[in-house]
């Protein structure tokens, strides 16, 4: 039976419940728990400003998705017109904060079967923070394989917004110039896509996250681009900010014959790499 929701995007309304419910506001759809009271320059402030400042971003993320291979960015990333459908679906679940089934087996019965997302401000100051801390090391935010949670570290804070034009990654010979060139997707825009990446994409390929040169993610086969969550954020990044130069892919067919056969000039470990079908995710919603 399929959910009607009653605020279908996050800039809906703000509800504040109890100070006894885990210091817990909501925006649109979007939890937002730890994020300290409503005042002037509160992490909680900025988040309700964040969260409907993202959601008009993602319409301009959706318009160039439903191009499709028409556009040169969606076909770098996500190469083909097949995955137009899910891309699309993504980004729309992640824009209006779409409920998550979730495995239960372990919990009470009579719990619904689907969490909403939520945002969670990490601060030294809270319990069971130092067993966090050592992810916050690595990175400004993460979240759990299943899960509908997203920790935003103390260093989320210090990103700017969004990125600007004179970011955009330059092409020569079909290549970005400069292999290392994540500056595009290092703010909170950018990280909020590819945490929520995790959740709705069910983008979870450890070899991939974060970890590969921007160049690789355009030679990715086109199952395991929709899979990757840095796939995600650096398309939203790079088509919400205008970025008009984009590297061609390769031949879709024989990237993933170099995938399958774990080719040497294909990327690191490409062998070990799960390609998730959707009847492989029954915590996803489909």
């Amino acid at each position: 039976m399929r959910l009607q929701l009653l605020l279908p995007v996050i800039a809906a309304a703000v509800i504040p419940l109890s100070h006894t419910q885990e210091n817990f506001i909501k925006s649109g759809n979007y939890q937002i728990r730890h994020c300290g009271a409503v005042s002037t320059g509160s992490k909680t402030d900025t988040l309700l400003a964040l969260l409907p400042y993202f959601w008009d971003r993602l319409q301009l993320v959706l318009a160039d998705v439903r191009q499709g291979v028409h556009s040169k960015a969606f076909r770098a990333f996500f190469k083909t017109q097949e995955n137009v459908p899910l891309v699309e679906r993504v980004f729309k679940q992640m824009a209006d904060g779409h409920p998550v089934r979730i495995q239960r087996q372990l919990e009470d019965p009579n719990l619904p079967p689907y969490e909403y997302p939520s945002l969670i401000c990490l601060d030294p100051s809270l319990p069971g923070y130092n067993w966090r801390k050592f992810k916050c090391e690595r990175g400004e935010a993460f979240g759990h394989p299943g899960g509908v949670q997203v920790q935003l570290c103390p260093s989320y804070w210090n990103l700017t917004r969004k990125s600007s034009t004179t970011q955009c990654p330059q092409v020569r010979r079909n290549r970005f110039t400069d292999d290392e060139d994540w500056e595009i997707m290092y703010n909170q825009f950018g990280v909020f896509v590819h945490e929520m990446a995790h959740v709705y994409a069910a983008a979870w390929e450890p070899e991939l996250d974060k970890t590969l040169d921007i160049n690789e993610y355009v030679r990715l086969s086109p199952k395991i681009s929709t899979r990757t969550a840095q796939t995600y954020a650096l398309y939203a990044a790079m088509v919400s900010t205008g970025c008009r130069q984009y590297p061609t892919p390769p031949n879709v067919h024989d990237e993933n014959r170099k995938l399958q056969e774990g080719s040497a000039e294909s990327m690191t470990n490409v062998a070990a790499i799960k390609v998730f079908e959707p009847g492989d995710l029954p915590f996803l919603e489909r």
